[in-house]
């Protein structure tokens, strides 16, 4: 069988991406409730505050000494607390660094596009 040359202008690779984008588009096109967008932006944050503040109630309450360099050994019952009280603590802590403020970037930008589609603007 001969090979037969394909010649595809420019102006053609540029249709079929948007044909191609277009189509992935419409595979996840799909509508969102507006709580639904507002409790996805406050995940992030809500995620590693509240396991942060569950390792410091951890701590307070199984009776758990030292440090975050110098911890003790703390169970409750037969399971061992300190990887979860050194992740709990230390990396938590230091993950909500980044998380609260995407977090808020991200209600405000949500916030931004509902009162905008209140507003007339469509949805995009």
């Amino acid at each position: 069988m001969k090979d037969l040359p394909l010649k595809i202008t420019a102006v053609q690779m540029q249709g079929l991406g948007l044909l191609e984008i277009r189509f992935l588009y419409n595979l996840v096109n799909f509508q969102m409730s507006w709580p639904r967008k507002y409790f996805l932006a406050l995940l992030p944050a809500a995620i590693t505050v509240g396991v942060w503040q569950v390792a410091w109630l951890a701590f307070n309450v199984f009776g758990c000494d030292g440090d975050i360099k110098h911890m003790q050994h703390c169970f409750a019952g037969p399971i061992n607390l300190l990887p979860f009280m050194k992740f709990g603590l230390f990396w938590m802590q230091l993950a909500s660094l980044i998380t609260v403020p995407m977090s808020a970037l991200m209600l405000i930008f949500v916030g931004a596009r509902h009162i905008g589609f209140h507003n007339g603007a469509s949805e995009s």
